[in-house]
């Protein structure tokens, strides 16, 4: 009988770069959806990848944690726990997964209705808050120019391409504006519609807010209706504004 001999194959894998630079983690700056929180990485002296985590919930309730990152685990520092806080810390591109593995252990850092996991991402350098201000900024110029049309332009595109980080009382904010500048520009069909899609338009007034309405899926803490009654007021008159222009046929 004959035998072969088989030559063996050794298969050599490389990572691309790109695959490698998609689940490292890279210090920066990264902004939960709905800028309801703000993981910072950075490294210290020792070389070692340090974060903090700073996140708001419901009715102002919030979780801060520190500590430092290896292999992907985050170790929280906390000298008052009862026992270790260790966070998952998984990258892809510019997004961080982040997820408390010890849970009992990562609530002692969080108020009651707060909570830290979920995914934080690096926006774009118009969509950081620096960048959102100026481009509310410009908007403010050119509403005091009276150029309405093109102020109403530069808040439309500001939700447009940066809603995913903004808070959602900042998002309500720049739709009164908008719709103000709508009213201005005699487009008061589409100034009731961009004041129908915030959250005060559910409401008639501050004690609705505050105790909720029937039919009405949407509920605020005390601190909520707090930081949000003067743009919900805002918002109201603005509204009021339309309303008439409309009835008038203006």
């Amino acid at each position: 009988m004959i035998r072969y001999l088989l030559p063996l194959v050794f298969l050599i894998v490389t990572i691309s770069p790109a695959a490698a630079e998609s689940t490292e983690i890279k210090p920066g700056k990264y902004v939960s959806e709905g800028d309801t929180g703000l993981l910072t990485i950075q490294k210290n002296k020792k070389n070692e990848l340090r974060f903090e985590i700073g996140s708001v919930g419901a009715n102002c309730h919030s979780c801060s944690v520190s500590g430092v990152i290896i292999k992907g685990v985050g170790h929280a520092d906390s000298e008052d726990a009862d026992g270790k806080c260790l966070i998952s810390f998984s990258a892809q591109k510019s997004t961080i997964v982040v997820e408390p593995t010890t849970m009992e252990e990562c609530r002692y850092h969080c108020g009651a209705r707060a909570y830290f996991g979920g995914s934080y991402t690096i926006p774009p350098a118009t969509c950081t808050k620096t960048g959102r201000q100026a481009q509310r900024d410009r908007f403010l110029t050119l509403y005091r120019s009276r150029q309405y049309s093109q102020a109403a332009s530069t808040l439309e595109a500001l939700i447009t391409q940066c809603r995913e980080f903004m808070h959602w009382i900042e998002i309500d904010q720049v739709r009164s504006d908008l719709a103000l500048s709508q009213y201005h520009n005699r487009e008061v069909s589409q100034c009731l519609e961009t004041l129908n899609a915030t959250v005060a338009a559910k409401f008639e007034n501050k004690e609705e807010l505050e105790t909720g309405k029937e039919g009405v899926d949407v509920f605020l803490g005390p601190c909520d209706v707090d930081s949000y009654i003067k743009t919900a007021k805002t918002i109201w008159f603005n509204k009021a504004l339309c309303t008439k222009a409309k009835q008038e046929g203006k």
